[in-house]
């Protein structure tokens, strides 16, 4: 499993410079995406592929254990562990 220090997925911001997702791994290195490259994105899909080929030029590896989904309201969700079956969003409201 990846050790990572912190994630972090912010709301929509009026400046396209203002970082929406941070991920620090535990040595420190960051990977973040701004407003305006976030909109380049159409599927969870596509921003995985973009964080695969950051990670795999300067790091040697890919992150397997980090799942992206974007949500109703069209902020991002971030997982990590096992791809997870359903997101909180999509869980049925308990009875």
């Amino acid at each position: 499993m990846t050790a990572f220090q912190r994630i972090k997925s912010a709301k929509p911001q009026a400046s396209g410079n203002a970082n929406r997702i941070t991920i620090i791994l535990a040595d420190g290195t960051t990977y973040a995406v701004n407003q305006t490259t976030l909109n380049k994105y159409t599927t969870p899909e596509e921003l995985k592929d973009a964080l695969d080929k950051w990670t795999m030029v300067n790091l040697g590896y890919v992150i397997e254990d980090i799942w992206f989904h974007i949500n109703d309201d069209g902020t991002w969700a971030i997982g990590t562990g096992v791809d997870p079956v359903a997101w909180p969003e999509d869980q049925p409201e308990p009875a």
